[in-house]
């Protein structure tokens, strides 16, 4: 394959950037809220008698104290990022993962804040001189004292950031299923603007026609496969995935149409492996594939063309392939002459982004042998997304 029809790679840095000002903002937020909420707290212990040297040295050693712990929840927050959500780990394993992280985090925390407060002088009143004499011996102290209460605070970071993580998760979700709701709803009505244009039926009844003077067995086969087509359209306006033996049986149905229109030229093989047909797949996505290769493979060409569909579960993932053995219409890139095959595949990359995430693969481009092959990976399923079945 010489070509790859990959998503836009200029929206994925955008949102990540977006979302990295965001956290930006939100932990500056909570530095200064939490800075102002203990000095005011301080203040109100203090029955608001204390003097403004004494607000300033509150202020400061606070704004010290969470200013640190803002850079370190940059840093956790990171930590988060990058765990993968679908990896499954042990829970002893995660637990000590954190444990070492929070372990790091209040050292880290007591030797960076101990370090310059003691060099500013803000603790002469509360820490004895011989302690702060000894720079050393001062932060061991400093860090066994203030462990416990270090190691309660980035308890607190990770829970508000997993659930900030959860909400964003099921929000991103929600976003996702009504934008793919909309392209599913796009989709239906182009396969049915399809089936409806008039250069579809035409081609549909004049095979008709021809038939029925010739052979009328065949002539109600394509009447019956004609009508089955429209019905199952429909009959999938409400399913976001199908199992592939009903995707299978409607494409079935599109290729029984165009046998009987192109007689020998046309000849489609089937190699489904038995274990593939329960898995889930996009609802009407062989459909514009195999429409694309009869189009630019067989029809435009002139000559007799072969079509391939293909399907096989390997490694806990299913995998679909249409391939044509034409040599005209469609290009490296995917699109044709007209625009309409690069298009269909755009839109169907797109939709299984939407389903699968990083989760698929989609493929496109000329095979070895000259003609053009698409091939979809996506996760095996014996449940559709949501958990219908």
């Amino acid at each position: 394959m010489t070509a790859r029809l990959d998503r836009p790679t200029h929206v994925r840095p955008t949102m990540a950037a977006r979302d990295a000002r965001r956290f930006a903002a939100a932990v500056l937020a909570s530095v200064a809220s939490l800075t102002l909420l203990f000095t005011f707290q301080d203040m109100m212990r203090g029955g608001f008698t204390t003097g403004h040297g004494e607000w300033l040295r509150a202020l400061t050693l606070y704004g010290i104290d969470w200013g640190t712990w803002g850079v370190l929840a940059a840093g956790i927050g990171l930590v988060l990022q990058f765990q993968s959500p679908s990896r499954q780990q042990h829970v002893a394993i995660r637990a000590a993962g954190w444990g070492a992280i929070g372990l790091t985090c209040a050292i880290a925390h007591s030797v960076v804040t101990g370090s310059i407060l003691r060099r500013l002088g803000l603790l002469n009143e509360i820490v004895p001189a011989e302690v702060l004499a000894s720079g050393g011996r001062f932060l061991l102290a400093w860090s066994m004292v203030s462990l416990g209460y270090n190691l309660i605070v980035f308890a607190l970071i990770v829970g508000a950031l997993y659930a900030a993580r959860y909400y964003g998760d099921l929000r991103t979700k929600r976003l996702r299923e009504v934008d793919l709701e909309g392209r599913l709803a796009r989709s239906e009505l182009n396969v049915l603007r399809m089936q409806l244009q008039p250069h579809f039926l035409f081609n549909a009844l004049n095979t008709i026609s021809s038939l029925v003077a010739t052979d009328g067995v065949a002539a109600q086969r394509v009447i019956a496969a004609l009508g089955d087509i429209l019905r199952v359209s429909i009959d999938h306006t409400a399913h976001q995935e199908v199992r592939l033996r009903d995707e299978l049986s409607f494409v079935l149905r599109y290729v029984e149409i165009q046998q009987a229109r192109f007689r020998d030229r046309l000849h489609v093989e089937v190699d489904v492996a038995p274990n593939a047909l329960d898995g889930f797949v996009p609802s009407l996505v062989l459909q514009p594939l195999v429409e694309n290769a009869i189009r630019h493979g067989v029809e435009r060409s002139g000559a007799r063309g072969s079509v391939w569909i293909h399907a096989a579960c390997a490694n806990g993932d299913l995998v679909l392939s249409v391939r044509d053995d034409g040599q005209v219409a469609i290009g490296g890139d995917g699109a044709s002459q007209d625009g309409s095959a690069g298009i269909g595949l755009s839109n169907i990359q797109r939709r299984m982004f939407q389903l699968y995430g990083e989760a698929q693969q989609f493929r496109a481009g000329r095979t070895d042998g000259g003609g053009f092959e698409v091939r979809l990976l996506m996760p095996f399923r014996t449940t559709a997304s949501g958990g219908a079945s």
